[in-house]
């Protein structure tokens, strides 16, 4: 899946850094699973499929071809850096037009895949209380450093 990535983020001409900006990860994290670190969690699969409404899972997972599910290339569905934000709501609207009729003939045959599921999660916000600053260390290139301690 790794390489699939990697292909992707070619194929979108883009770098590591505006990809993970792109799909909403962070670009370290990007990082590890490109370079072997990590393995792709179900997060960063569902990220991409959002951000790229016309890839195929079973691509994506699998290597199967075609990547895009129109069959195309999807030139017209990659953003360049400057049209990211602008160019993704249009792109993804015919294709969701598209993807309905098709979607409705074989909901079932795509049930195991986990981009199914993207739907049901939702994003729970915690308040968190403020933070205070406790304590600040400079610390000093001739190996000494300071304290400074807040009064309360």
């Amino acid at each position: 899946m790794r390489a699939r990535i990697q292909q992707l983020i070619e194929h979108q001409h883009m770098n590591r850094q505006s990809f993970a900006e792109h799909i909403g990860v962070s670009p370290a994290s990007l990082s590890q699973i490109l370079n072997d670190k990590q393995k792709p969690t179900l997060a960063i699969v569902i990220a991409i499929t959002n951000r790229f409404p016309a890839l195929r899972y079973d691509w994506l997972l699998d290597g199967k071809e075609p990547m895009f599910t129109d069959g195309t290339t999807s030139d017209k569905n990659s953003p360049t850096p400057s049209q990211q934000e602008g160019a993704t709501p249009p792109s993804s609207n015919p294709i969701s037009a598209q993807s309905q009729p098709v979607g409705s003939a074989s909901p079932h045959s795509h049930a195991s895949s986990p981009g199914s599921s993207a739907p049901q999660y939702e994003v729970k916000y915690i308040d968190k209380p403020q933070r205070k600053i406790t304590e600040i260390r400079i610390f000093y290139d001739d190996q000494t450093w300071e304290s400074f301690v807040p009064k309360k």
